[in-house]
C-alpha cells in the first residue's frame, strides 16, 4: 500500500492521522486539509485499484441500466486486509506510541467504518466523512467485535451521491452497538464544510489528549 507523508514533522512524537480518500481520487487530494491539522502526523493511502486516467478505488462500482450500484466485496475485502496488515505493520514498528487515527472521506470513509468494526484495536479514533456504515457486507456481519473505538460520522444534508438518509440510517443502527459514536448533519454536499471539518478536528484533538498507546 502507498502512500505521502510530511517529513517536516517526525521527531516531534505527533499522534498519526492516516487519511483515505474518495473513490476516484488519489493520496494527494485530502492532503490539502494537512496545514490546519498541524497537530498531527499525515499519513495519505493510496487506494489499491487504478481507475482511468489518473484516479484510484478501494473497490469498484458497477450500475446497471436503472442505474443501480454493485460494489466488487471481493475487492473491498481485499482493501480492508491491506490496510490492517499496514496498521499491523506499524503496530510492531511503533508498540510505543498511540495507535493511528484514521480519516475516509466518501468510500475512504466507508472502509474506515469497516475497519472501526473489523479491527478496532488497530486504531485510536476513525473519522467517517460524507459516508455510511456498511451493513451489506457479508464479511463485516460474520464478525463480533469486542469493545469498538470511537467513531465520528459527518454526513452532507444535501449530499447527492451519498444520500443523507443512507447515512442515517447505518449510524442509527451503528448506535445501537457503539457508545462511542457521535454522527451529525451539515449543510454541505459531497465535499467537507469548514464546520464539519472544524468539528472533526476539535473532536479528534480530544480523543488525542486521552488516549494512550
Amino acid at each position: 500500500m502507498e502512500w505521502i507523508e510530511l517529513t517536516d514533522r517526525k521527531g516531534q512524537e505527533l499522534p498519526e492521522l492516516w487519511l483515505l480518500h474518495g473513490y476516484g481520487s488519489h493520496e494527494g487530494d485530502l492532503f490539502a486539509l494537512s496545514p490546519a491539522l498541524e497537530e498531527f502526523e499525515i499519513r495519505a493511502l493510496r487506494a489499491p485499484i487504478d481507475i482511468i486516467p489518473t484516479g484510484h478505488a478501494w473497490y469498484s462500482l458497477s450500475f446497471d441500466h436503472v442505474g443501480m450500484k454493485t460494489e466488487d466485496l471481493g475487492e473491498a475485502a481485499g482493501s480492508l486486509e491491506m490496510l490492517i496488515d499496514a496498521l499491523n505493520e506499524h503496530q510492531l514498528k511503533h508498540p510505543e506510541r498511540q495507535r493511528p487515527y484514521i480519516l475516509g472521506f466518501s468510500q475512504g470513509g466507508i472502509l474506515a467504518n469497516a475497519l472501526a468494526w473489523k479491527r478496532p484495536d488497530l486504531v485510536s479514533a476513525v473519522v467517517s466523512i460524507c459516508s455510511y456504515m456498511p451493513w451489506n457486507w457479508p464479511f463485516l456481519m460474520d464478525h463480533t467485535p469486542g469493545e469498538l473505538c470511537p467513531v465520528y460520522g459527518a454526513f452532507g444534508t444535501h449530499d447527492g451521491v451519498i444520500q443523507p438518509e443512507i447515512s442515517i440510517k447505518s449510524y442509527e443502527i451503528l448506535e445501537e452497538r457503539n457508545p462511542d459514536l457521535v454522527w451529525k448533519g451539515y449543510p454541505m454536499a459531497h465535499t467537507i464544510h469548514p464546520s464539519a471539518f472544524q468539528d472533526v478536528k476539535t473532536w479528534l484533538l480530544a480523543q488525542a489528549s486521552s488516549a494512550t498507546p
